[in-house]
């Protein structure tokens, strides 16, 4: 062997060998520095390191524990010196094997914060089926935003759109954590029991969009108590097609699956969840032992969760297209029943900041209007009137999350005014 090339391959060896021995170095500190935690390999300077388990069994609260929970100081929140509990801030939901969720029917919370009526509509009263003399009924569908939680019943937009007028009845079917999906589920469960003149469906874009490309709450939020694989709709020749649950209930999703990630639920998500990273909950590589290869295939995960969040607003991604085609089918089903359809573009307080400082941002929210934009229903964008709204005049819930009374009496007078200039 030459003496070049002699020298080269012992370089090469020297710093091979000290390459591996840094880095075998580095794995033992690391390994030192990992500790236990519940669902996961470990927790390393507050990172989850894979595998980890799809749903976080030691979160997951039996039928009991919920019930309990309910009834739980909320975080210390006191108003006007009263204990506020779970059940005044949130929805109380029961399992529904269609939609996964939905609300209970006659529940008053702790502080009667919260009402249901029979129907499940957040409510004191009861509605006749047919709509009465003289008055326009409007049945409202959405999310968190739409059934006003976080408030008291007489302090949500809801309420004070409906205080606006005696002719004027509204009836507010929102369910916190729903996609647009599920809240045209909520619609076909309960058009035929009540007669209707409007459905109002309010989206928030930034909070809803994911909604409708995931089926475990938890997949695309570590911090949601929602764990239950829902239903969820796909585009399938053009059309709306739904993907049940492969589980009936929590309970059944937690026996296929509590011993390890089941064939079922894994070929499910793989096919249907968009924010499930195969990767990182399985094990199998000649690399598992790495916890460099652990953090290297968690960055490949908050890569491959940020591309999604980059697409939702963006014209023609899977969330924008199924969104588009869900408002579609819904008016279709609206108009089948003698009413008109609206759909109501909500934008939250940072949404209306950067719509009003990034460029970028107030393209894109435009871009993304006009997209869902149609001749099939009527749609509002209240950015047109957000983008005016003084920032103290937008307050917030009294857990300090969504909208609270201030704002929610400017979202009721900007809809007032839009669905009184469409009757005239």
């Amino acid at each position: 062997m030459r003496p070049g090339i002699k020298e080269l391959t012992v370089n090469s060896a020297v710093l091979i060998t000290s390459t591996a021995l840094f880095l075998l170095v580095i794995e033992i500190i690391m390994h030192s520095l990992v500790r236990p935690a519940d669902n996961v390999y470990g927790m390393l300077f507050g990172h989850r390191l894979p595998p980890m388990d799809v749903v976080p069994w030691s979160r997951v609260r039996s039928t009991d524990e919920m019930l309990a929970r309910r009834k739980q100081w909320a975080d210390g929140l006191v108003v006007n010196g009263k204990r506020i509990y779970f059940d005044d801030i949130g929805a109380v939901v029961r399992e529904d094997p269609v939609i996964g969720y939905v609300p209970e029917e006659n529940l008053t919370s702790s502080n009667s914060w919260y009402i249901t009526n029979t129907i499940g509509a957040r409510a004191d009263t009861e509605f006749a089926r047919a709509v009465p003399a003289g008055k326009k009924r409007v049945l409202l569908f959405g999310d968190s935003y739409t059934a006003g939680l976080r408030l008291p019943q007489d302090e949500t937009w809801a309420h004070y759109l409906d205080m606006e007028s005696d002719n004027l009845e509204v009836v507010n079917f929102g369910v916190g954590g729903y996609g647009m999906g599920q809240s045209y589920l909520r619609y076909l469960q309960v058009k035929d029991r009540l007669q209707h003149d409007y459905v109002f469906l309010m989206i928030v874009p930034t909070s809803d969009l994911f909604r409708d490309i995931n089926t475990i709450r938890s997949m695309a939020n570590k911090q949601w108590d929602s764990h239950k694989t829902n239903a969820r709709f796909i585009i399938e020749n053009g059309r709306l097609k739904l993907i049940p649950s492969p589980y009936a209930t929590i309970d059944e999703m937690i026996a296929n699956n509590q011993n390890g990630l089941s064939n079922t639920l894994a070929t499910h998500l793989e096919q249907y969840e968009s924010y499930y990273y195969p990767p990182v909950y399985h094990t199998g590589s000649v690399f598992d032992g790495s916890i460099l290869y652990k953090l290297l295939l968690m960055g490949l995960n908050g890569n491959h969760n940020n591309s999604l969040k980059r697409v939702l607003m963006r014209p023609g991604s899977e969330p924008m297209r199924i969104n588009r085609q869900i408002f579609s089918e819904m008016s279709q089903s609206v108009s089948s029943n003698g009413a008109e359809f609206v759909v109501i573009v909500l934008p939250r307080e940072p949404d209306v900041h950067k719509y009003n400082t990034r460029f970028g941002f107030h393209r894109q929210w435009d871009d993304m209007v006009e997209y869902f934009r149609s001749d099939e229903y009527v749609l509002w964008n209240l950015m047109d009137e957000f983008e005016y709204v003084d920032h103290e005049d937008l307050d917030k819930a009294y857990d300090n999350t969504h909208y609270g009374p201030k704002a929610g009496r400017q979202i009721a007078d900007f809809i007032w005014k839009r669905f009184s200039a469409l009757e005239n």
